[in-house]
């Protein structure tokens, strides 16, 4: 298993950022379950069922973020960008009859299992499967404050991936949230017992593409 990633971050100009981040998750394994023979019951052939998997993600980011402060007003604006790939692999191998339950390899078998559906639906035998899935997204968000008191937020995402349903590729998830910080009030100055009152409301979809 090996997980990597970086980013950079570059000032434009001031109060104007540019990130990049790239990351790349890679999961590897092996697994062998060999029954020797007559191990169940007298008559019975050797048998090998060896598995692998390989699941690939990676992962690229770019965003854009400006911070504003007037007076009493402070902004800040983010775009970006991301791209997402991921890939599955599965492969399963059954071999029966094998010359010797000590030579425990593959290709050492007599046969090899063909690929059935057992009753719950399951492949069985040898088989292998691959998929393969992407997500392309774009989003941006809008924060404002007034005196640190007054909050505003504002969003959206725009999806586009493979595991949507043919003709509807791409959906879009806005957001929009109001915050009052009580507890910045004058009439609360003199409320030692009480360090932090913050009152938020927001509205907004939300999804997600699925594995």
């Amino acid at each position: 298993r090996v997980l990597s990633s970086g980013d950079m971050t570059y000032t434009i100009l001031k109060g104007l950022d540019f990130k990049a981040l790239v990351s790349a998750y890679v999961n590897y394994s092996e697994a062998v379950d060999f029954a020797k023979r007559n191990s169940n019951r007298d008559g019975d052939i050797n048998r090998g069922q060896y598995n692998k998997r390989l699941y690939v993600d990676l992962l690229w980011e770019n965003t854009l973020t400006y911070t504003k402060k007037i007076k009493d007003h402070s902004f800040t604006v983010l775009a970006g960008y991301t791209a997402q790939r991921s890939i599955n692999k599965y492969d399963q191998i059954v071999g029966l009859d094998f010359p010797s339950d000590n030579i425990t390899t593959a290709n050492n078998a007599r046969q090899i299992e063909l690929p059935s559906i057992d009753a719950n639906g399951n492949l069985q035998g040898t088989y292998n499967l691959k998929s393969k899935a992407g997500l392309l997204s774009y989003h941006g968000r809008k924060l404002y404050s007034y005196k640190n008191k007054y909050l505003f937020a504002g969003s959206f995402r725009t999806d586009g991936s493979s595991n949507f349903a043919p003709g509807n590729k791409w959906e879009t998830f806005p957001s929009a949230s109001i915050g009052w910080v009580a507890s910045e009030e004058k009439f609360l100055e003199k409320a030692t017992w009480l360090s932090n009152l913050k009152l938020r409301a927001s509205v907004g979809a939300s999804g997600k593409a699925g594995d």
